[in-house]
């Protein structure tokens, strides 16, 4: 494993007090929804699974309105087991899934809508379908709160590392109102990305790491040469340290080769990744452009 551990002249930049405020904003809001998030997780699937095996063990059913979408997106998404179900390839998965398999059209319709009615009442204060965003039902408002969601310590942890670096460097570049709305518009530009990429996906997509892919690309425009501290994690540790086109232009491309390997949206978003990033280092490219850049202030103007 590689991993960043300090980026050159960080120290010497203003204080990024956006940066500050949401990487606090972040850690705030996982600590307000974690354990919800991770309880509506496991009740969702609890509900979802069995659904699904019923509708695609008995094609006769027809789904409530409010979870065909649902319904359509997984079998899309997963054609395969879809299949695999429907033609009677696929094992049980359970002594409930063999005996639901020889259920007539009405015992099958009745689970299917009492299902349906659970997962409602399940998803009505739900955090993760109020607020995660979800490629087969797009909602305009999580394309700014999914960013601020995180699935676990790790996740959140390694995304404010990486907003900590990239971003103390960027807001040093950027006015603090230009920086912020375009840390909101690379989080979004993500999240399509990933939504254009996986368009029948029902899984949740969370996280700050899609916003943080854009700060990325645009370090890797504003400061290329910029040297990155490194550790390397292979039975021992080493140390190193590259500059920012090497590095960044490597997490690229290992972006670009997992997510070309990826058949299906679970696991890491690496088109939300990949998304970020390009929009990212397209708007840093238009700003120098346009001159929306301030002077950076140099070591000894700050001390004097």
């Amino acid at each position: 494993m590689i991993f960043p551990l300090w980026v050159e002249g960080l120290g010497t930049r203003r204080w990024p007090y956006v940066t500050t405020a949401l990487i606090v904003i972040n850690f705030v809001v996982f600590l307000g929804t974690h354990e919800q998030i991770e309880n509506e997780s496991r009740k969702t699937a609890d509900i979802e699974l069995p659904m699904l095996l019923i509708a695609a063990a008995h094609p006769e059913v027809q789904p409530p309105r409010e979870v065909k979408p649902l319904i359509d997106s997984f079998a899309q998404e997963n054609k395969a087991l879809w299949e695999g179900v429907r033609s009677g390839k696929q094992p049980p998965l359970s002594a409930w899934d063999s005996e639901m398999r020889d259920w007539g059209p009405l015992e099958a319709s009745r689970e299917m809508a009492k299902l349906a009615d659970q997962l409602k009442a399940v998803e009505q204060d739900s955090l993760l379908k109020n607020y995660a965003f979800y490629p087969y039902h797009p909602a305009l408002l999580s394309l700014i709160t999914a960013n601020f969601l995180h699935g676990g310590w790790l996740h959140l942890i390694f995304n404010m590392w990486f907003l900590w670096l990239a971003g103390t460097m960027m807001e040093d570049v950027w006015w603090p109102v230009v920086y912020t709305c375009v840390y909101l518009l690379f989080g979004a530009a993500a999240l399509l990305a990933h939504g254009y990429t996986y368009p029948h996906s029902s899984l949740p997509v969370l996280g700050a790491s899609g916003a943080i892919a854009g700060l990325i690309g645009a370090f890797l425009i504003r400061f290329p040469e910029v040297k990155i501290d490194l550790i390397f994690i292979f039975f021992r540790i080493i140390r190193f340290a590259w500059p920012a086109i090497f590095v960044l232009l490597l997490w690229l491309l290992v972006q670009i080769f997992w997510g070309s390997l990826m058949r299906t949206s679970g696991g890491v978003a690496y088109w939300a990744h990949i998304g970020g990033f390009i929009f990212g280092a397209l708007i840093a490219i238009a700003f120098r452009q346009m001159g929306i850049e301030r002077p950076i202030v140099e070591p000894a103007e700050i001390l004097s």
